[in-house]
């Protein structure tokens, strides 16, 4: 069992992958922390060469500084860090180090799902936050809008039915997050050069074999819009077969990749 996990070793080893996730990628996850305030600057300096005033409108940056950074952290970050792991210098290195097979995954598990989204979530988010206190014209915080999601679309659609609609999000967001990194921490696993732009192109391949898939269903009659006339009964017994599907969708991903990870992690070679 030993040779298979051990706590005390599995710590020293997840110490080790977060102090080296930080050598690699500590200052640009810093910079995507300070997306919404460089997005804001470049935004306001274009808004007065433009229009020759500063622009009240401080929604748009915000947004676009969570993309923005999104990408970046999720794009970069497995490469970044794990990418070497495909080099046989220091692939042997990383591959040699005293922990097994199963204690590698699980390590890069929690630095890839949990320390790094919840260190980028605080970065982000607290600059966010800070900025909406200290700025005046800055808009409300963009967490503010994520836990009253339902609230914002209600008073952006003008339809009261959607407070009562049963959007379940925040499991998804979760669950969303890992199979996305995930799927770039297996791509930096298994290329050996172009990891990101490979792994795009993979997933492009995938997301037209799913366009064709849905395709198929919308031409076969299977479609879903909300009218005057629905009551919330209705919508909610529909909203609850989406949720339940996304939900076995993203989990079936999840369970598929991480299977892959720790298979590509036990047969690498150099």
């Amino acid at each position: 069992m030993k040779r298979f996990f051990s706590f005390k070793r599995f710590v020293k080893y997840l110490g080790y992958d977060i102090v080296n996730a930080k050598n690699y990628f500590g200052m640009s996850l810093l910079i995507c922390g300070m997306m919404p305030l460089i997005v804001y600057l470049f935004f306001q300096l274009f808004s007065i060469i433009i229009s020759g005033h500063i622009s009240d409108d401080t929604l748009i940056p915000q947004v676009t500084a969570l993309c923005v950074s999104f990408c970046v952290v999720v794009l970069c970050f497995p490469a970044k860090v794990y990418g070497s792991i495909t080099e046989r210098r220091a692939g042997t290195s990383r591959i040699l180090l005293p922990a097994s097979v199963f204690e590698k995954w699980l390590s890069m598990f929690v630095v890839t799902c949990v320390v790094l989204p919840v260190c980028f979530g605080v970065l982000f988010f607290g600059v966010d936050a800070l900025m909406s206190v200290c700025v005046d014209n800055y808009s409300n915080p963009l967490a503010a809008y994520i836990f009253n999601f339902k609230k914002m679309l209600a008073d952006l659609s003008e339809d009261a039915r959607i407070m009562g609609m049963h959007l379940d999000y925040t499991g998804l967001l979760f669950i969303g997050w890992c199979d996305s990194i995930l799927i770039y921490l297996l791509g930096a696993l298994f290329f050996k050069k172009s990891k990101i732009a490979k792994t795009i192109l993979v997933l492009m391949a995938f997301g037209t074999i799913v366009s064709i898939f849905t395709g198929s269903l919308i031409h076969n009659g299977f479609s879903f819009e909300i009218t005057d006339d629905m009551g919330i009964e209705q919508i909610n017994g529909f909203l609850d077969k989406i949720n339940a599907f996304a939900y076995w969708y993203y989990i079936a991903i999840f369970v598929v990749i991480n299977v892959l990870i720790y298979w590509r992690l036990k047969t690498i070679k150099h």
